[in-house]
């Protein structure tokens, strides 16, 4: 078409215009002497869609929207209260687990001295290793060792 159109010098189609003018002359007419008789609403008719709400709709919207807001606030308040007493039982826990531990290093350290003692062996050294888990870094493994004491002197006989 365009280059037909750079050919003849026109961007009307010749046949097309001639058909226009046959079936519509009246409208071509007057819409070439500057009188439009065809009234635009009558093709696109514009019909007014409004929606109108009722009385006290929006308030009762806005306030359904900020309870929905407020129990979602809520709900992730709870579930971030109840991590929060988890974490801190579980800490507990092993706090408690440790202490019961350094109780009884500290009964077996004492009956081991007491055994000593009575029975009037010498002193043995007993040392204390704390490893940590990897694991877990709460838990705490306590290892004892027990050793004769080193003298600075020698008894020769």
């Amino acid at each position: 078409m365009g280059q037909k159109s750079n050919k003849t010098k026109t961007l009307v189609n010749k046949i097309i215009w001639d058909y226009i003018q046959d079936k519509f002359s009246l409208e071509v007419k007057s819409r070439l002497e500057g009188n439009d008789i065809t009234d635009p609403d009558e093709i696109l008719p514009c019909i007014p869609n409004h929606q109108f709400a009722d009385t006290g709709e929006i308030k009762s919207e806005f306030e359904a929207a900020l309870a929905r807001e407020n129990e979602a606030r809520e709900k992730l308040k709870n579930e971030e209260e109840e991590k929060s007493k988890d974490l801190i039982l579980k800490y507990q826990e092993e706090y408690e687990l440790n202490r019961r531990r350094e109780i009884e290093d500290q009964e077996l350290a004492l009956m081991v001295d007491t055994k000593h003692a009575v029975t009037g062996q010498r002193k043995q050294i007993i040392t204390k290793e704390k490893e940590y888990c990897q694991r877990s870094p709460g838990l705490v493994f306590i290892k004892f060792t027990v050793h004769e004491p080193k003298s600075r002197f020698t008894i020769s006989s």
